[in-house]
């Protein structure tokens, strides 16, 4: 089974086309495509589609990161995938980008800017969530942390109302792990709504805990 798999949800566009022809157990990476995107322009993500569908083919299986992460980012990659998915009449999952970091850590804490004057956070373990997605003032951050004081802490971009003190690295979803996580990870619902943290325009926000002093 072929199986192609898009992120979009970050300043690091991820694409990647995986082969899980022996028996579903092991992935072989036929295709890996990442580059910087800027907020406005998606052109690196279809650069990178067009040539993983070129060299590759056609997919058995469309896996897409829904996020939290940029808004225009997500729409593109949710809506292209969506298209690609009808027109070539093949199964669509959709899979938190920040459970697919390219990371050698089973459990971790992963942060980011929610704009606005806020910051979000979730706990993450074996690729599920162990704390959800929740919406927070900075400086209410650290109460969080103490919770689980040993854990690494990730971004894929710079917190700077976070404590010096704070150790923070610096890492992207990799599509090439969102492949892999959709055939290992059972999940119950494979919906397409993303991750949005706030309510944007008409689009409703996904169902998250709000903890904003």
């Amino acid at each position: 089974m072929l199986i192609l798999a898009l992120d979009s949800s970050s300043p690091m566009v991820s694409i990647a086309m995986l082969d899980y022809s022996h028996h579903g157990k092991k992935s072989s990476l036929l295709y890996d495509h990442c580059e910087r995107q800027s907020r406005t322009d998606s052109s690196s993500f279809f650069r990178g589609l067009e040539q993983a569908i070129s060299t590759i083919g056609k997919p058995d299986l469309l896996v897409v990161g829904l996020g939290p992460g940029a808004y225009n980012g997500l729409r593109v990659s949710i809506a292209a995938a969506q298209g690609m998915a009808s027109a070539l009449g093949v199964e669509l999952r959709g899979i938190p980008s920040v459970l697919a970091l390219n990371i050698e850590e089973p459990r971790y804490w992963i942060l980011g800017d929610a704009r606005g004057g806020t910051y979000w956070m979730a706990s993450v373990l074996h690729h599920q969530f162990d704390v959800e997605p929740t919406l927070l003032a900075p400086e209410k951050m650290q109460e969080f942390l103490l919770a689980k004081p040993d854990l690494p802490l990730f971004a894929s971009t710079p917190l700077p109302k976070l404590s010096q003190a704070q150790q923070i690295t610096i890492t992207f979803p990799c599509a090439a792990v969102l492949g892999r996580v959709s055939q290992e990870i059972s999940y119950q619902e494979n919906s397409l709504i993303p991750l949005y943290l706030k309510p944007i325009h008409i689009t409703p926000a996904a169902s998250l805990r709000c903890a904003i002093a």
